[in-house]
């Protein structure tokens, strides 16, 4: 199925526990490959955490929580070279967890720093302002379709 064996045995993990039934329309599934998603991404392996995000984000969407692993899928994109999509998802998952009013996990303090750093080094300023702008205005769909270009 995937090419990575972590992200192979979590999609296998309900068939493997007997428990499919319960587990595949429960949301611990897409989180947790949302979640891992991230991890392949802190690790380089980039089309793996883009395969599990493909897994993860429709059905995140649906309930309206794929803005929590955006900063994620942003640091995935600007490591794969995407700059500019980075950039607006930074922003729009910025802008999220502002009008949530929640904090930010200590983990995402650690990929937003990273992802700013890429995208300071490759952007001139106000590129990055104009970016910035343009992903204020995202939805979350639109968010979502940026997260899962290649």
């Amino acid at each position: 199925m995937y090419e990575n064996p972590s992200v192979d045995f979590l999609a296998r993990m309900p068939e493997q526990m007997h428990w499919h039934h319960i587990f595949s329309h429960r949301p611990e599934r897409p989180w947790a490959l949302a979640s891992l998603a991230g991890v392949l991404t802190e690790r380089g392996d980039l089309d793996d955490a883009l395969a599990a995000g493909r897994e993860a984000l429709p059905l995140l969407l649906e309930d309206g929580s794929a803005w929590v692993f955006m900063d994620s899928f942003a640091l995935r994109a600007a490591l794969a070279g995407r700059h500019r999509d980075a950039a607006r998802l930074s922003r729009y998952h910025s802008d999220i967890w502002t009008t949530q009013g929640k904090k930010h996990h200590p983990i995402d303090a650690r990929t937003s720093a990273r992802l700013l750093a890429l995208l300071r080094e490759r952007l001139p300023a106000g590129e990055l302002e104009r970016l910035y702008a343009e992903g204020a205005s995202l939805s979350e769909a639109e968010a979502c379709a940026l997260a899962l270009a290649s």
